[in-house]
């Protein structure tokens, strides 16, 4: 799963704010865990994204048996998105 995705972080007045998400490889995947190109992960767990640390430290946790709870900005709208890695 983690080479299916692309992660940058979203900066705003020298801030992170989110990351922004895009397919990488496979897109498959990427759409199957209901992300869209476009989409900015804005927290992971409940976390807010605040650093760019944020960005590795959501890569590493996109592992095989993780269950990933993000809130994505879509657009206008916050949208939940929950993840089941298997």
């Amino acid at each position: 799963m983690r080479n299916a995705i692309a992660f940058t972080p979203r900066n705003a007045g020298g801030r992170v704010t989110g990351i922004a998400v895009a397919p990488a490889g496979d897109s498959g995947l990427f759409e199957a865990a209901g992300l869209r190109s476009g989409d900015v992960i804005t927290s992971v767990n409940g976390r807010r994204i605040t650093s760019t640390a944020d960005a590795s430290a959501l890569a590493r946790q996109l592992r095989s048996g993780a269950r990933i709870s993000l809130e994505v900005e879509r657009g206008a709208t916050t949208v939940p998105i929950a993840i089941n890695l298997e």
